[in-house]
């Protein structure tokens, strides 16, 4: 980096190590001093006071992080950080330096307000919350307690230093948004009058427009989604302690599931811990377009994917038994032709008989073995409602009861961030305890990697809700070598319009119903009459 008015080659490390020395100024006449002078050296009340503090530059981190450990708060900072910033920041010195002032400034504030205790992260580790997850809320929570605290040192300004996004694929990246716009302190935590912050909410894409939001671990019933972002991030920056972040997060993910901004996604200590259950996110040195060499065709194990044994109760499991038990008369007729009348058969035909007429019978023959169903579930976080409250489970779990009492051929196979799943030999109350949180639905990666099972199936159904973040399937490719994939959906009362809307634009054929028993019939008299079966 070259310093223009001097015309002179600063390197990074020169850089951060000037923004070290500014955040430790004296106070003095002329100079209003830095954070950490005046948090260690004049703020008595502050939780820092007195307390020893170490710098390094590292570079084997992403961007930036705290610990503290033996009575000293460590504050590493990398010469990466640079990398999220815009070009204007980039190309000066002066703006370069007071973006890494403010990243040093960002980690002061964990030193005075995030939990020193191992337990937060043993809290995320006991509730399946990715770490990465909990520290986006948390950031949220210091920076408005920063400025709010002290106002004198004013706001980060990460708009002016970084690039921000308009709209947002994601829910938490709509919230990295908000932070990045310093949402919080720009309309006073969410409490302004004329300057509301649903206003700083991003455009959202692939998000469904209602969701459920929950407080406190208890449904509250469906909300807009820009409702519940701004009551989540309210929530986050009126937070008394990380404790209490904790279960903000832990609420957000039962609504949006587990999914997080790729900036965060190795942010994944708390306090010099690493997330024990950390598994990224994106990219895999797996090959998504054949087996494994061990023969199978799954790409990860059971026991990686999110389960919640409690999520469910008999009168679920139930509800699927009720669900195969009106499927079973439609299935016994699967692959059942009525030959033409003709003079001789092993049925009368009552209409013909009475006219006397000679073609008065036919003959019923059935193909031989069990028709085979492919479904390629859809578990990225947007099949959150579709999934646990909507019946979703119930539906799935049905044609596999259809499966276990051999009635039907079933190919199971869940499909989220890359990762495919293959379920047949599982149980119902194994598919019952998964809880959908990917990042991604990786259909068309996940229809490729087990082409060899949907080529030799009769039906092949996509169940979802046609929230598509990437990885578009081209009906078409399939369709040529005579594969039919039919998309099915159980949405909300208020998503149906939606969810109809994006299904209908990327498959020809769905079926989208409120009910659970509706659609699979329907799914099922669908294929008896086409004959795929």
């Amino acid at each position: 980096m070259i310093n223009l008015k001097s015309k002179k080659m600063i390197t990074l490390k020169n850089i951060i190590i000037k923004a070290m020395r500014s955040v430790s100024y004296r106070k003095t006449a002329t100079r209003l001093g830095g954070l950490l002078n005046f948090v260690r050296f004049v703020d008595t009340k502050s939780k820092c006071f007195n307390e020893k503090f170490k710098f390094a530059v590292d570079n084997k981190i992403s961007t930036a992080n705290w610990s503290y450990k033996n009575n000293t708060h460590h504050i590493n900072i990398s010469e990466n950080c640079i990398e999220i910033a815009n070009t204007q920041t980039v190309r000066s010195t002066k703006e370069s330096i007071a973006f890494y002032k403010a990243v040093i400034r960002h980690e002061i504030g964990h030193a005075l307000y995030t939990d020193r205790s191992s337990i937060v992260g043993q809290w995320c580790s006991d509730y399946n919350i990715p770490f990465g997850l909990f520290n986006l809320f948390e950031d949220v929570r210091i920076e408005y307690k920063i400025v709010k605290d002290y106002p004198q040192f004013k706001k980060f300004m990460w708009f002016k230093y970084m690039d921000i996004e308009d709209e947002s694929e994601t829910a938490s990246n709509a919230i990295l948004i908000m932070k990045s716009k310093e949402a919080g302190t720009r309309t006073d935590g969410g409490n302004s009058k004329t300057n509301p912050l649903t206003s700083f909410v991003p455009s959202l894409k692939n998000l469904k427009n209602h969701y459920h939001y929950f407080l406190n671990g208890k449904d509250r019933g469906s909300m807009t989604t820009k409702q519940i972002l701004k009551r989540y991030y309210m929530r986050s920056c009126h937070a008394i302690c990380s404790l209490e972040v904790v279960e903000i997060t832990k609420d957000f993910v039962s609504t949006f599931g587990n999914e997080m901004p790729s900036q965060y996604e190795y942010e994944n200590i708390i306090n010099g811990e690493v997330d024990p259950n950390f598994s990224p996110q994106k990219n895999s040195s797996k090959n998504y377009t054949k087996a494994d060499d061990d023969g199978g065709y799954s790409n990860c194990d059971y026991s990686d994917l999110p389960l919640a044994k409690s999520s469910f109760d008999n009168a679920d499991v139930n509800y699927s038994k009720t669900i195969a038990n009106r499927l079973k008369p439609i299935v016994k007729n699967y692959g059942r032709n009525r030959n033409k009348l003709s003079s001789s058969g092993s049925r009368l035909h009552i209409k013909n008989a009475i006219a006397k007429m000679e073609n008065s019978f036919r003959s019923i023959k059935s193909k031989k073995g069990k028709p085979t169903i492919t479904m390629l579930v859809d578990y990225s976080g947007s099949m959150m409602d579709t999934i646990m409250r909507n019946g979703g489970r119930e539906f799935i779990c049905a044609f596999k009861r259809l499966s276990d009492s051999n009635d039907i051929k079933l190919n199971l196979i869940f499909s989220m961030d890359r990762f495919g799943y293959l379920l047949n030999d599982h149980s119902v109350d194994d598919i019952m305890a998964i809880i959908p949180n990917g990042n991604h639905e990786a259909l068309d990666n996940n229809l490729k990697r087990f082409f060899p099972l949907v080529k030799k199936s009769d039906l092949v159904l996509l169940f979802t809700d046609g929230y598509l973040t990437g990885n578009i399937v081209n009906e078409s490719q399939y369709r040529n070598q005579g594969i039919e994939l039919v998309a099915c959906c159980i949405p909300s009362k208020n998503d149906v319009a939606n969810v109809r809307k994006y299904c209908n634009g990327y498959f020809t054929k769905t079926f989208i119903d409120q009910s659970p028993t509706s659609l699979a019939t329907r799914v099922v008299k669908y294929a008896q009459d086409k004959q795929k079966i």
